[in-house]
């Protein structure tokens, strides 16, 4: 993998909109990467300052943006996407977390890949106080089906890493899709023509709190509509990856997977 000297291999690029608690695990998940060769670009959208936050973490290579007003998900990610200056990029949501070994294990994959995704670990989560309460744990493994793309998503976001080039090729991220389904929206223009692969193993904690906006099928809706008209794929049904991790239509796509998490969740550093 040859690249400029002066630039990290791996750009990870975070929005963020006041989850300090969230922010910090994650930052502090980053510094136990086994792979070191990577940036971080924090994008703070229009909420609190977050420096007192990414301050504590000098040790990562962070660049911190601030955006002056609330401009939305997918803006905040194509603000740090622009600022990228790895050959491969991550976009991490802030209240998830990646495993030691996530970027290594993404790294080896896309010798042979445009975008590579891993498995996770779906983790039920309760906020007590200042730390975050494990409740529950479901492994969510499946096998890349370009054919099974266009009518549902199996593909965690946060579990992505993918050549920064293909923005190059393909545009930045859709800005119509303020809330769900930007992701799926990139997979599909993703996978006419490029390659798609998949990391066996468990890698990133997927955070469900039974509150994410994945969860109310009527703020979906209009973005379903909208992805639907747009790759012309017909009538489709609302969902999200807690659903279809029971989906009986994707049994045939359920895999085997390596756990890699041993139950803790990384303190981070922050305190109010």
């Amino acid at each position: 993998m040859q690249r400029e000297m002066c630039c990290p291999l791996v750009t990870v690029v975070i929005p963020t909109y006041d989850r300090m608690l969230e922010l910090s695990q994650l930052l502090e998940a980053l510094t136990r990467q086994t792979y070191r060769d990577f940036e971080v670009v924090v994008v703070s959208d229009g909420g609190p300052d977050a420096s007192p936050v990414t301050s504590l973490y000098p040790e990562l290579d962070l660049r911190l943006v601030t955006l002056p007003h609330n401009q939305g998900r997918i803006r905040a990610s194509n603000a740090g996407l622009h600022l990228a200056r790895g050959q491969f990029v991550a976009q991490v949501d802030d209240d998830d977390l990646l495993l030691p070994r996530h970027l290594e294990l993404m790294l080896e994959a896309l010798r042979s890949a445009d975008l590579v995704y891993g498995d996770v670990e779906i983790v039920e989560l309760r906020r007590q106080q200042d730390r975050r309460v494990v409740v529950a744990r479901h492994p969510f493994a499946m096998h890349f089906d370009a054919e099974t793309l266009r009518w549902t998503s199996t593909i965690v976001p946060s579990a992505v890493v993918y050549r920064t080039s293909l923005h190059q090729q393909l545009g930045w991220l859709d800005t119509r899709f303020e809330g769900p389904y930007w992701d799926w929206d990139w997979f599909l223009r993703v996978a006419q023509g490029h390659r798609i692969a998949r990391v066996a193993q468990a890698t990133v904690l997927y955070a469900w709190d039974g509150n994410n906006y994945s969860a109310d099928p009527q703020r979906m809706q209009p973005y379903l509509e909208l992805l639907a008209k747009k790759h012309q794929l017909g009538s489709l049904e609302t969902s999200n990856f807690y659903q279809l991790a029971r989906d009986d239509r994707l049994v045939h796509l359920r895999a085997e997977t390596q756990g890699m998490w041993d139950g803790d969740l990384p303190a981070g550093r922050w305190a109010r």
